[in-house]
């Protein structure tokens, strides 16, 4: 039973981390052609400080402009 987590910053609406788990989900029964009811995803948010790349702290997540 695969579990796949994904870490993303704080601000995603509901529909896109809905959308994210399920396309995980179709991408890891197609690859490792496992039954979609045996596949978990979790999904963890975090501001984007709580983030740091290269002693950066990432940005707050912005909502891509049209979306």
């Amino acid at each position: 039973m695969p579990v796949i987590q994904c870490d993303i910053r704080e601000g995603w609406s509901d529909e896109q981390k809905s959308a994210l788990a399920e396309g995980i989900t179709e991408v890891v029964a197609k690859t490792g052609n496992v039954a979609i009811h045996k596949i978990h995803v979790v999904i963890r948010e975090a501001r984007g400080l709580h983030y740091m790349f290269g002693g950066e702290h990432v940005p707050e997540y912005e909502q891509p402009e049209g979306t």
